[in-house]
């Protein structure tokens, strides 16, 4: 049996990156369906807002549910930290059901999501069409 080329481990590797972004996006894409259905608007304090240079920008809230719970948790959708500062306010939308669940009040569709999950899962099949092509190639002789 013959070993794998490094040109197809590396096809076979970015495959592997492909489906997991592909299974984030899904993941992602459930939960903020599920915010936006059963999801109820209140207004939070921002507890913190970090600016990260490689992970994108983390933005901690305090809010109140109406039965009287604190939540603190981070809002999971890109917000520019840069542009807020704790104490400031923001509108958000939180899920009855599981109220650590944040986005931002701005966001009121999952359309992006539908252009990026079937580009993701033809970045899978093309990556693992040119590992399994690049597998099969014949060994050159010298």
């Amino acid at each position: 049996m013959r070993l794998p080329s490094a040109k197809a481990v590396t096809f076979g590797v970015f495959s592997l990156l492909f489906l997991t972004l592909t299974v984030f996006l899904v993941i992602e894409m459930n939960q903020t369906r599920t915010i936006l259905a059963r999801g109820v608007r209140a207004e939070a304090m921002i507890v913190d807002a970090q600016h990260y240079r490689y992970r994108g920008d983390l933005v901690v809230v305090r809010f109140s549910t109406p039965t009287g719970e604190h939540v603190t948790t981070d809002v999971s959708d890109s917000i520019d930290a840069s542009e807020i500062h704790p104490g400031d306010s923001m509108d958000i939308v939180y899920d009855q059901v599981h109220p650590e669940r944040v986005i931002s009040a701005g966001i009121t569709s999952i359309s992006h999501y539908y252009a990026l999950i079937p580009l993701s899962i033809i970045g899978v099949i093309a990556m693992a069409w040119l590992c399994i092509r690049s597998w099969a190639l014949p060994l050159s002789r010298a």
